[in-house]
């Protein structure tokens, strides 16, 4: 009789996820996502994140996605149904703080701003990573996120809903200075990320952020609810484990988020894309 050989294999990483940006160039249609999702589950990951600034049909905001063809609640019911159908966890992705040039464009949210007139500017692509961050100071800001977040994370299974709170770069810059000036940008940063979170938690979600800005004072993250995912970024080939290690010392859970250098060119750099997911995965298992 032939000996009976067991193989036993599983992956070393929990989570295995692709972030899918549907807001630079073309927005993907359901059979496009649906494909995507289908390669997916053949490489085995497990978690898809559809990132959202201007590109999905929000109920009365036309004058954010009247330009565009954007992905519609019927869209992302069933794409969330045919991820689930392959072991995929389809997760939401929403811009709450900064990324948001085009909603912050228009007539009736450009006083939210934290630069200010920025519908008077010509629009550009360039111009799109500038000059898109909410005036936190503003009570209004923190009521539109709520009911963004509300009405996108409704149309999902996931447990969890991403944030985004990267790249605020104008913070204190505008609207805010005075305050910053009083309280930090640290501050005001933390305390905002920190109501959204908190507003994520209420709706019975686990909430993640991205952790380019906390990096800088990674101290304040025992502040954000107990639950609250750090979503720790860094793309070049060389990347080091910093940012990593002072997270997890921080006593936060996080993800480490590679990427495949594909940004301002026509193709990813391979190389680089490689050797930064090596490097990645790597600090991932070391920092659990």
């Amino acid at each position: 009789a032939l000996p009976c050989l067991h193989i036993r294999d599983y992956p070393a990483t929990a989570e295995r996820g692709y972030y899918f940006d549907v807001t630079r160039g073309r927005v993907p249609t359901l059979d496009y996502l649906k494909k995507l999702a289908s390669r997916m589950a053949y490489y085995k990951l497990n978690q898809m994140q559809l990132y959202i600034e201007h590109s999905f049909l929000f109920r009365d905001l036309s004058e954010v996605w009247r330009d565009d063809t954007p992905l519609t609640a019927e869209d992302i019911l069933e794409l969330d149904a045919y991820c689930r159908n392959l072991g995929i966890d389809l997760v939401p992705s929403l811009s709450c703080f900064g990324h948001l040039y085009k909603l912050l464009r228009t007539k009736t949210y450009s006083h939210l701003c934290e630069l200010p007139d920025p519908e008077k500017e010509p629009f550009g692509f360039y111009s799109r990573m500038c000059h898109h961050t909410l005036n936190v100071t503003d009570e209004e800001s923190m009521n539109l996120v709520m009911k963004l977040c509300e009405e996108y994370m409704a149309l999902f299974t996931s447990r969890y809903f991403n944030i985004g709170a990267d790249e605020t770069f104008d913070l204190g810059k505008g609207a805010s200075k005075e305050e910053a000036e009083k309280m930090g940008t640290d501050r005001l940063y933390i305390d905002f990320v920190k109501k959204v979170c908190e507003f994520v938690v209420s709706k019975g979600k686990i909430p993640m952020f991205w952790g380019d800005i906390i990096c800088s004072f990674p101290q304040f993250i025992h502040e954000l609810p107990k639950e609250t995912i750090c979503l720790n970024w860094g793309y070049a080939p060389d990347q080091s484990e910093d940012s990593i290690r002072k997270v997890a010392q921080a006593g936060a859970v996080q993800y480490v988020c590679p990427g495949v250098s594909g940004w301002n060119q026509f193709i990813n750099q391979l190389e680089d894309a490689y050797e930064n997911i090596r490097r990645m995965c790597a600090y991932g298992r070391k920092y659990h």
